[in-house]
């Protein structure tokens, strides 16, 4: 299967970020450990851009094991997981029938959401939406990298989320899909201020980690297929590769990449996600 629809274009669907932010002014704050700490560097936050937070609910929910507190303005869903807040659904109305597929969001740790994006723009990079403050969630920025790849910047004044936990159902990891691996380098290291680690060849395509005060937080894999463009997938952690893609089938998502370990589902609104095994040492999908 040729995956075609696999990470679009999303200069519409930012678009449509920038109508609904000043609706979201308040966003609860970010979970966080009582000592207020900062995983500066990290993706510590993962919202998706939904124009039917129904759908996703109901596909979302088995498939993973979520569920979603509804905010009283109904523009925000919290992910909840085991009790715990670990990401969002942010509703956004489509203006015509040309609004690209739903899109999930990852937010990176920066001390400095406005320094930050200064550099970004000075290294190429695309300002979607502004640095502004969003309510108890703190100061936000939304970015394109010199690719096309979207993400979003935040600091949150009472910390982040604590550190990942590899078991089912949370988020695990963060890959960028690159027209060339070594492209967004220099881009990343002024922004999030990364370096480059490891890298490998996975059947002749290239992946380099990316390591934030000599942990690793993300990796870039070289794109493929020609008619794919680059962006950030997150991938969530599954017990049973096998049962999930089968609950994420029968619920009316797509199998885009299957690989022996990992997969790329394409959720029924047309968001991708990776899913990758619980027991991995290093917290890689393999």
């Amino acid at each position: 299967m040729k995956p075609a629809r696999l990470l679009r274009r999303t200069a519409v669907l930012m678009l449509a970020l920038v109508a609904c932010t000043p609706r979201l002014s308040s966003l609860p704050a970010l979970p966080s450990p009582s000592a207020g700490e900062h995983r500066t560097g990290q993706f510590v936050w993962f919202d998706l851009l939904v124009d039917d937070p129904a759908t996703a609910r109901a596909f979302y929910g088995p498939v993973f094991g979520w569920s979603f507190e509804p905010l009283d303005d109904g523009h925000y869903d919290t992910i909840v997981h085991d009790g715990r807040d670990i990401g969002g659904l942010v509703r956004h109305t489509p203006d015509d029938a040309d609004t690209p597929d739903d899109l999930w969001l990852p937010s990176l740790s920066v001390a400095d959401v406005d320094a930050a994006t200064a550099r970004a723009k000075a290294d190429g990079g695309r300002v979607l939406v502004e640095p502004r403050d969003i309510g108890a969630r703190g100061r936000l920025a939304v970015l394109q990298d010199p690719e096309g790849a979207t993400f979003a910047l935040l600091h949150s004044p009472g910390g982040d989320p604590p550190a990942r936990i590899d078991r089912a159902g949370d988020f695990h990891w963060v890959q960028l899909w690159s027209r060339d691996h070594e492209v967004p380098v220099d881009f990343y290291d002024d922004v999030a201020g990364w370096d480059v680690g490891e890298v490998l060849t996975h059947d002749r395509v290239e992946e380099a980690f990316f390591e934030a005060d000599d942990r690793e937080v993300a990796s870039v894999i070289e794109l493929p297929w020609p008619n794919v463009e680059p962006n950030w997938l997150p991938y969530v952690a599954v017990d049973d590769m096998e049962e999930t893609i089968e609950t994420a089938t029968r619920l009316g998502g797509r199998v885009l990449v299957r690989g022996t370990h990992v997969a790329i589902l394409q959720d029924p609104s047309g968001a991708a996600i990776g899913i990758g095994p619980v027991s991995v040492d290093d917290g890689r999908p393999r």
